[in-house]
């Protein structure tokens, strides 16, 4: 999966809507005019998101309520089999983007917001083979946390950087002003 299909998916998938299939991303993608698969731009995200919903929309408006009912059951349990399948079984990533789309979404369902950027980060941090989904999910919350904890390092290093900046720019002014009032009384 490439990285437009990952965070269109994840984009989908925080609003509520799941089910597409690589074809259908692959038409997204044809239909908006994207430009380049690996580098989307947030207007082109935006504009697949909303594609995919009206696709979604107007196929079940297509079918009355009852059938509609049974479909999202349909949903819920395949969903919830192929969690239980992903538990029992090993789970092996091809790349970095198809990680960073399961975390995005393992983070999502657990109510934990993260960007894009974090969510490659982390996903180039973790390993690509797993014994199952709660291994994933630990490993993922633990690279999580620890690119929380760099972040946070490098913010405070910033700024004992900048006071350290401070302290000097106003020793160097105090020893300026001396030296004038020096000058100015001889």
């Amino acid at each position: 999966m490439n990285l437009f299909s990952s965070r269109v998916k994840a984009r989908l998938y925080k609003k509520g809507y799941q089910g597409f299939t690589k074809d259908d991303y692959a038409e997204a993608a044809l239909a908006i005019g994207l430009i380049d698969e690996n580098n989307p731009t947030k207007e082109e995200l935006e504009k697949a998101v909303s594609h995919l919903i009206n696709k979604q929309t107007y196929q079940l408006t297509e079918t009355d309520e009852e059938v509609t009912k049974t479909l999202s059951q349909q949903e819920n349990t395949t969903l919830y089999k192929q969690i239980q399948d992903e538990t029992k079984g090993e789970i092996t990533f091809t790349n970095n983007f198809e990680k960073a789309g399961a975390i995005q979404e393992a983070f999502t369902a657990s109510g934990i917001e993260v960007s894009d950027i974090e969510v490659m980060g982390i996903s180039g941090d973790i390993e690509n083979k797993f014994s199952d989904h709660k291994t994933f999910i630990v490993s993922a919350l633990k690279a999580w946390r620890n690119y929380q904890i760099q972040n946070g390092e490098q913010q405070a290093d910033e700024i004992q950087g900048i006071l350290a900046d401070i302290r000097t720019d106003a020793a160097n002014f105090t020893n300026r002003t001396n030296a004038s009032m020096t000058a100015t009384a001889n």
